[in-house]
């Protein structure tokens, strides 16, 4: 098959530039309008979670003591709340400005990461930078991240830089960033569950030399029984106490995994006026028949374990030959943490946009040797994903008869991003064999 020069500017038509101009337009105004409307800077309010965990983390400064002081039961990794006590010490006005702003170079670092890592020979073009940017830049989850500076800005930035690590080689780093993301939340630990299933050992090494001595160094400061209180039996009390409010077997509008969708499943709402008034005021709702979606959620969930399994079963040599299918087998293995973690919220889909960035810039250059079906399930993927149309435009929409104005509630209830997910998913795994044919065929 013969090859396909690099996209550049002068090879689209005349319609292809006018359409490429207006999304490129769109994209600028999509982050100015987030920017100038959700900042903490002029509205200070954006921030409150991380001032929750600002007060918690400075709290167990003074006193050693950890303790919640918002409306939830679910506490971060003890790692998290050690490493943010020291900036207590900065008035939090000026530590919530600061941490924002410096969101704006770790991104900007992060977007060059990722395009060079899908770059297969290195050199990167200005027509990747656009549209890595473009893929950023109307991702939600990332916006909504970035607005209130949270964690998970800084596990993608982490994320990020561990799969930069991986393709150089220096596994030892690439596991330690791991490492260090999980332990601001720990849904990044999949992927170290990923290496681990391939049998990347020296990345399995830095995640667990890294988590060794994190421990270490916690357990001289704060003592033994500290680490075992707050890290262990806290981290068992999250994953299997009912007490848990990730635990309950109720159906949140905000989360998107595969358990919400099903416990979404089994609610029943009737009352069109009842679902329009659960829509403006409720957070969560109980589920109809609790036995029926737990079973059901762990029956999907074995099932998509034994076909991630299956998919990856076999070892991809060569890491610098076959780097694109590897990328896109990673990318797979991203879209699987909305699977197996039930508190999945809207802005942890900031977890996924390493694979949104990556798989659509290897679909750009491979565009010649894949076809159509993936290259519609990568679109459809990110147009349900990102939420293209902010959600506080979207509830200014005139009002509907079954869900008034809650468009964005309404858009988070089906589950839309979470379908999003799996197509981005399907695309990946698609793309993949498809260039593992080729090469073979090619060979």
């Amino acid at each position: 098959m013969p090859e396909a020069g690099p996209l550049s500017w002068s090879a689209l038509s005349r319609w292809q530039k006018a359409l490429f101009a207006l999304l490129l337009a769109y994209s600028v105004l999509h982050l100015g309008y987030s920017v100038a409307v959700y900042n903490p800077i002029s509205t200070p309010t954006i921030s409150s979670d991380f001032h929750m965990s600002y007060r918690e983390a400075e709290h167990w400064r003074r006193t050693g003591e950890l303790k919640l002081l918002g409306a939830t039961n679910m506490p971060y990794p003890i790692f998290f709340y050690w490493w943010l006590s020291p900036l207590t010490t900065i008035p939090y006005p000026t530590l919530s400005a600061v941490l924002y702003l410096a969101q704006f170079l770790l991104f900007g670092w992060a977007l060059v990461l990722l395009v060079r890592l899908a770059a297969p020979d290195g050199a990167v073009r200005p027509m990747e930078w656009l549209i890595a940017f473009m893929l950023t830049a109307n991702f939600q989850p990332f916006l909504e991240a970035m607005s209130q500076h949270k964690a998970e800005s800084l596990e993608f930035f982490l994320l990020c830089a561990a799969l930069s690590a991986f393709r150089q080689g220096k596994d030892l780093s690439a596991g330690a960033a791991l490492f260090f993301a999980a332990s601001l939340k720990y849904l990044p630990g999949f992927l170290a569950i990923y290496f681990f299933l391939k049998r990347e050992w020296r990345v399995v090494a830095g995640f667990l030399l890294a988590g060794a001595v994190s421990v270490a160094a916690f357990s001289l400061l704060h003592g033994p029984q500290a680490f075992w209180d707050l890290g262990v039996r806290q981290t068992l009390w999250l994953g299997l106490s009912p007490e848990a409010e990730a635990n309950h077997m109720n159906a949140t509008f905000e989360l998107q995994s595969l358990t919400q969708v099903v416990n979404r499943s089994f609610t029943r709402v009737e009352d069109p006026a009842a679902f329009r008034e659960m829509l403006a005021r409720a957070q969560t709702v109980w589920v109809t028949h609790p036995r029926a979606a737990w079973r059901t959620g762990m029956l999907l969930k074995l099932l998509f374990f034994g076909l991630f399994l299956v998919c990856i079963r076999k070892r991809i040599p060569r890491r610098s030959q076959a780097w694109p299918p590897l990328l896109l087998e990673i990318s797979l293995a991203l879209t699987l943490i909305p699977v197996f973690f039930k508190p999945f919220r809207l802005h942890y889909g900031i977890l996924l946009l390493p694979a949104f960035v990556t798989t659509g810039l290897v679909i750009l250059q491979n565009a010649h040797r894949l076809k159509r079906m993936e290259k519609l399930l990568f679109c459809g993927g990110y147009a349900l994903s990102a939420m293209l149309i902010p959600g506080g435009l979207l509830n200014r929409l005139p009002e509907h008869p079954l869900w008034g104005t809650s468009y964005a509630r309404a858009y988070a209830w089906w589950s839309l991003p979470f379908y999003g997910y799996m197509l981005l998913g399907i695309s990946s795994l698609l793309c993949r064999r498809r260039l593992l044919r080729n090469a073979a065929s090619d060979a």
